[in-house]
């Protein structure tokens, strides 16, 4: 029975990813932007990492092979990137977007839904102390470029991005201070994952074991 819920989660997982996808970055870019445009979002990258995780969990699972296969690594660095695209999307932008119909539908899903589907995943599925504190180092290296290339566009090119980060429009000398924010939330959140994943205990260890699925 814990299989199949997998099963579900992860096919549900890979439809909305895809069709999220597809639809902001092909059929109906928001706001006109261009696809290289859009893809320059972290919440775009973000969910690409996440479509593709699961897109090979779910291939693995069909295929009866351990999920471990996988680096639980990246899966947890997917999660963390998912999860801060989540906090960031509910405390700044959220009541920013004037969108409706499948604009909208398509933003949640970026943001929120599948975030929440591979935390569902994980947490079900990777094992306990399985996230040691060495990977806080890793975790980080992506979000620190990703700043800095946020640095560079929009000095260079002048893409605004996030309008808190915004050069022209923040006092220079609490600039640095924005950045450092950014960064220990990333931090932060790393943090709990792996404290969490430290003490947490999984009720279902022993049971509904098969090849598919790592408990």
């Amino acid at each position: 029975m814990k299989n199949k819920a997998i099963l579900i989660l992860r096919i549900c997982a890979v439809v909305f990813a895809v069709f999220s996808l597809s639809y902001r970055l092909i059929f109906s870019p928001i706001r006109g932007q261009s696809f290289i445009y859009q893809l320059g979002f972290f919440s775009m990258q973000s969910s690409l990492f996440i479509a593709v995780i699961f897109i090979l969990l779910l291939i693995n699972q069909l295929r009866r092979k351990p999920d471990k296969n996988i680096n639980p690594s990246f899966r947890g660095a997917a999660l963390l990137y998912g999860v801060v695209t989540m906090l960031m999307f509910l405390i700044f932008f959220f009541g920013t977007f004037n969108l409706y119909s499948f604009n909208l539908i398509v933003l949640i899903i970026n943001h929120i839904v599948l975030a929440v589907f591979l935390m569902i995943d994980n947490i079900i599925t990777i094992k306990p102390q399985t996230y040691k504190w060495d990977l806080l180092l890793y975790w980080m290296i992506y979000p620190f470029y990703y700043l800095l290339f946020i640095i560079v566009e929009g000095l260079a090119l002048g893409h605004n991005r996030f309008y808190f980060l915004v050069y022209d429009k923040i006092n220079p000398s609490f600039y640095p201070f924005v950045l450092f924010l950014m960064f220990f939330i990333f931090l932060i959140a790393g943090v709990l994952m792996i404290f969490v994943n430290s003490i947490y205990k999984n009720p279902m260890k022993e049971k509904d074991k098969s090849p598919g699925i790592e408990d």
